[in-house]
């Protein structure tokens, strides 16, 4: 009885019906619905167009890193990097103003798309009755849905584009790669009739085109720019609040007090969150790290680049390892504004910062042309 209007539930912290939280953290009356929707609706083809011509961008012009359009990539990947970093800050206790943290929340929003803290959004969920719950399976299966529909868009468009968004170098670099294959698929075969037909294979055969790499590339794009919002979305339910009621004590999930820590259904859903965090934080870094010393070793150096364009463009070979580190960086802060308080949470992760950043300027991993 004692909230202000439009707030509601455990220490006035759950917007009451018709309304929704911002991305300031105040509750603020709702929109029609269909305008919601529309937000929502447009919002997500945002998304999959930046995924989509990321990965065209990347995969038309991974053999030629060291050129013009190469290094403007590297400068974007590294950009998308310090943002997702800087967009960490507003998960923090800071006591800065609303300003600052509104503007630090909307760069969490451009950067690795955490559109939950959006108004429109926080509506249809509260229409819908879900809650973070169910966030957290909406980002880890989208996940996989964005995935499938980038790796589908980006194989049409360069089947039926073969030469869109690539620079000069890379069609220079893209017949000389072709010569080759022609060359090889003639010295392979025998007979006139056989040999032609091979060779006239070739003049279309573009390994970059390939389902298995357009696949290959479309999952590195998205983990570069999901990975973090899925782990913030998982490791959240794990943050439990107890607080005094006139009924008693009572544990709700920090991030979403209406969810009970000790209900059927989180019970239930923290299963499933347990598994997207271990995958999150265990299985991605190994694969960033392992798999890419694997590719290093079993591949040439052309097909190496190919197999892992997002997860090393602009990065020397000797430092395969380095996206792999920049994961568990992601991780190590979200772990400590997530499972630490104010302001240790802020020591960690300052501390996370400083460390990672004095490996990077010892290793130079993009430096060297490569």
């Amino acid at each position: 009885g004692g909230c202000a209007v439009g707030y509601s539930g455990p220490l006035c912290s759950v917007c009451d019906e018709g309304y929704g939280k911002g991305y300031r953290g105040t509750c603020e009356a709702c929109s029609h619905v269909a305008a919601d929707l529309v937000i929502i609706f447009l919002l997500l083809i945002v998304v999959l167009s930046v995924l989509l011509f990321s990965t065209i961008i990347i995969i038309q012009n991974y053999s030629v890193q060291s050129s013009l359009i190469g290094r403007s990539i590297t400068t974007g990947i590294i950009l998308v990097f310090y943002l997702q970093t800087v967009s960490l800050l507003a998960q923090l206790d800071l006591q800065i103003e609303d300003n600052y943290s509104g503007a630090l929340a909307i760069v969490g929003v451009i950067a690795d798309f955490r559109f939950y803290v959006l108004q429109s959004t926080n509506c249809v969920v509260s229409r819908l009755g879900l809650t973070s719950l169910h966030m957290s399976v909406i980002y880890s299966i989208g996940f996989i849905i964005f995935t499938a529909l980038v790796a589908l868009g980006t194989g049409l468009i360069v089947h039926r584009w073969p030469e869109y968004l690539m620079s000069q170098e890379s069609i220079a670099a893209r017949e000389g790669r072709l010569e080759v294959h022609n060359a090889i698929a003639a010295l392979a075969t025998s007979g006139r009739r056989r040999r032609d037909k091979v060779a006239d294979r070739g003049v279309i055969y573009i390994k970059e085109h390939t389902k298995k790499a357009i696949t290959a590339a479309a999952a590195q794009v998205v983990v570069v720019f999901l990975i973090q919002v899925v782990a913030i979305t998982s490791f959240q339910l794990f943050d439990c609040q107890t607080i005094e009621t006139s009924e008693g004590t009572e544990s709700y999930v920090r991030s979403d007090m209406t969810v009970s820590c000790t209900s059927g259904v989180y019970n239930t859903v923290i299963g499933y969150a347990t598994f997207v965090a271990i995958i999150v934080s265990g299985v991605f870094p190994l694969t960033a790290i392992l798999g890419i010393a694997a590719a290093r070793r079993h591949f040439s150096n052309d097909s190496y680049r190919l197999w892992t364009c997002t997860i090393t463009y602009g990065v020397k070979d000797m430092c395969f390892f380095y996206q792999g580190m920049i994961i568990v960086r992601r991780i190590l802060c979200i772990c400590a504004i997530v499972f630490a308080n104010y302001p240790l949470d802020s020591y960690m992760m300052v501390w996370a910062l400083t460390i990672f950043t004095a490996l990077t300027a010892f290793i130079q991993p993009d430096r060297k042309s490569v």
